[in-house]
């Protein structure tokens, strides 16, 4: 309608060049007020509903003229009943949660869910993906959820590292802080988070981090530009959780990203990455990129979950040296190691290609 309406009053070509300019600054004003200012003044994207509301109303202004009684009483009643339908959908962005909170990173949300085998659960969503859960119950608030469990990928790596010494754990996404549950008494944990927001959450409505017996260490920033600053920290083990999402932050996943991790490593110690996604497979990445290092990636991969587990589905890769297969701990010889695909190319920072590891749903 509104192209429409730009071409219909479109002025004489003597005009032109101030009606392009001013088509120019409303779409720079609207970009501003969606890009900074929304994500600043609301806690869910009102901006939409009201967006909508906005330009029906606006419409019908336009057109008023041009419609008989009847239409115009006809148009009034639909942009008003409009109006109310965008209202529940407003309120529907954050009735039911516990906490609704906003910024440049997107809309983060907390809600509790009844699980009818174990209880209670809070559940932290960012955007659609679910980004860690605890169990409100005494006996299960401190058991490792979801990705997490302890027969997923990551939980066997944790259950694997030496027990005779402090250990260094690092952890790239923060999410509920589920991972804080593997961390003992000696050791300590540093997690590399980039939105406040979530910290904030993990504290304040989850018990996972206050729950550890391990030093939590919380650095705010991008994690691998973190790293990048950091002295050689010496992981045990280095967990990339930035991968669960359906968008992969590629920029973490390349050559010249994991040899800045591999640089924090000691060289007995587990770099392992959640390559759980319902759309890209990133098991071509890993077997790339390691192959590329001199390292072995293997991956493992949870399919099935009852409904009496704590677990959800997930797959999860490592990236060790090829010095440690012959000695890999119990619970990593189940892992599968992944070969590099023929005519595949590892990432870099100057390449990435998302198409090329597309599933075939």
């Amino acid at each position: 309608v509104w192209h429409g309406e730009l071409v219909r009053r479109k002025p004489p070509v003597r005009h032109l060049t101030l009606f392009y300019l001013m088509l120019s600054i409303g779409g720079a004003l609207g970009g501003t007020l969606v890009g900074l200012v929304a994500p600043t003044i609301f806690n869910a994207y009102f901006e939409l509903p009201i967006g909508l509301f906005l330009c029906a109303a606006l419409t019908l202004t336009v057109l008023w003229r041009e419609l008989s009684r009847v239409w115009r009483i006809a148009l009034v009643i639909l942009v008003v009943l409009y109006g109310v339908r965008l209202t529940m959908i407003s309120f529907a962005y954050v009735d039911g949660f516990r906490a609704v909170v906003r910024n440049f990173y997107s809309q983060t949300r907390v809600e509790d869910v009844k699980d009818e085998h174990f209880g209670m659960r809070r559940v932290m969503l960012h955007g659609r993906i679910n980004h860690g859960e605890q169990y409100l119950d005494e006996k299960l608030r401190r058991a490792p959820t979801a990705y997490f469990c302890e027969r997923s990928g990551i939980g066997r790596v944790f259950r694997s590292l030496p027990q005779d010494r402090p250990r260094k754990l690092g952890v790239l996404g923060l999410g509920t802080g589920t991972l804080a549950v593997y961390g003992r008494e000696g050791d300590e944990m540093r997690i590399y988070e980039i939105n406040e927001q979530v910290l904030d959450l993990a504290k304040s409505e989850f018990t996972f981090l206050s729950d550890s017996p391990a030093k939590i260490v919380s650095i705010l920033g991008d994690g691998r530009l973190m790293l990048e600053r950091e002295p050689n920290q010496q992981f045990d083990v280095l967990a990339m959780d930035a991968f669960s999402g359906d968008s992969v932050p590629t920029h973490l996943a390349t050559v010249e990203a994991i040899k800045v991790y591999l640089r924090h490593m000691r060289p007995d110690g587990y770099l392992i990455f959640n390559i759980t996604n319902h759309y890209l497979d990133m098991r071509p990445v890993m077997a790339a990129a390691a192959a590329e290092l001199g390292k072995v990636a293997l991956a493992y991969e949870v399919k099935k979950v009852t409904a009496d587990e704590l677990c959800r589905p997930s797959h999860f890769a490592i990236m060790v040296d090829p010095k440690q297969l012959e000695s890999l701990p119990e619970l990593l010889r189940d892992f599968t190691r992944l070969e590099p695909r023929p005519g595949f190319k590892a990432w870099t920072d100057n390449f990435s290609n998302l198409l090329g590891i597309l599933k075939r749903l």
